[in-house]
């Protein structure tokens, strides 16, 4: 039987990845894309026509489904019948946590994975970090975790030299998370830069607590601590780093690790805007693939062994990416895991 993905929810995040999954269909495995979607209106027409157009296929009910179909868009399936049909299924939407109960009863289903749920939901998965080590047979609701976590794991990862257990040769890590406030199709109403608390005396912010889960998830405890400022843009988020370790390397070596390890694209550029730019231009349906994009000029060492800089985070880079290996995880196992390299023309090595 193919392999049938279906995504419920389409803001955001949401319709971005089932425009991926759907173009990379074949490449990934995947026999069909199903999508769910709770309103109707003409301003959505065009974009939902572009899911189709791209082979996706909707499930709705009642007043949307005539809605939907009222306006020339085919609706084959119920919600319902969309997730008794999924092999994985993928919710982009806040209430995923809420659901957890019914996901848990699918039966066809071999697994879930939520995008902006809590930590009651499942374990979280970072691709590049801790993908490979979930339970087969016994992790089938997880949870992708956020851009600010992703980055302080695998920055701390590998920069230690890979994401084994030699991240145990990192001491301590320390980050400021820059989030942009809003995505650019979005817009932003933020007039100026907003700092965050730090609610958690060990970690300083939840992003950072989850961080040092994720590599408790590969053997590693190092202490991590974060902070958070949001940024009044809509373009990139950006990390600010410390990181101590117990070996001397170079500058050009921690960008060399970054690069090996982390899949992070280099780049001579101080600002996100020509980073976000390049992707724009090059990138898959404008955006860049690579979990970091690391500016060389902002990186340094320490004496003391401490290696400092900033990495601008595309979020399709990590989030994104995680969904999908998580999807290709629990659909045919860790081997799975390899189809991630059809997204390699999009994860530069220079922007």
């Amino acid at each position: 039987m193919a392999n049938i993905i279906h995504v419920v929810g389409t803001a955001g995040l949401g319709e971005t990845l089932v425009c991926l999954l759907a173009d990379f269909a074949r490449d990934l495995g995947i026999g069909e894309v199903t999508f769910h979607r709770r309103s109707a209106s003409e301003a959505d027409r065009p974009r939902l026509k572009a899911l189709l157009d791209k082979g996706a296929v909707l499930a709705a009910e009642g007043e949307t489904r005539s809605e939907l179909e009222r306006m020339g868009l085919e609706v084959p399936h119920t919600p319902v019948a969309a997730l008794e049909r999924a092999t994985v299924v993928v919710d982009a939407t806040p209430g995923a946590s809420r659901l957890r109960d019914v996901y848990a009863g699918l039966r066809s289903a071999r697994g879930v994975v939520a995008l902006q749920a809590d930590g009651a939901f499942g374990p979280a998965v970072a691709h590049g970090v801790n993908v490979a080590a979930l339970r087969k047979g016994t992790d089938r609701l997880v949870r992708v975790a956020g851009s600010g976590a992703h980055g302080m794991a695998l920055v701390t990862a590998a920069l230690a030299g890979t994401t084994g257990s030699r991240v145990a040769s990192a001491l301590e890590g320390r980050f400021v998370f820059l989030p942009r406030t809003a995505d650019v199709a979005l817009g932003s109403d933020l007039p100026s830069a907003a700092l965050g608390p730090h609610p958690d005396m060990d970690a300083g912010t939840a992003d950072a607590a989850l961080a040092r889960q994720l590599l408790a998830g590969i053997g590693a405890d190092c202490p991590v601590f974060g902070s958070t400022m949001e940024l009044n843009h809509a373009l990139l988020h950006t990390l600010h780093f410390a990181v101590r370790l117990r070996e001397r390397i170079t500058a050009a070596d921690a960008l060399a690790r970054l690069q090996e390890h982390a899949r992070a694209a280099r780049t001579e550029k101080l600002s996100p805007n020509p980073v976000f730019g390049f992707g724009r231009d090059h990138g898959w349906s404008g955006r860049l693939l690579n979990p970091l994009v690391v500016p060389r000029p902002s990186l340094a060492v320490r004496p003391e062994g401490e290696v400092v800089g900033f990495a601008y985070l595309p979020p399709e880079g990590n989030e994104l990416m995680s969904a999908v290996a998580a999807v290709l995880w629990l659909m045919d196992g860790e081997p799975a895991l390899r189809r991630m390299d059809a997204f390699k023309p999009y994860a530069f090595d220079e922007v």
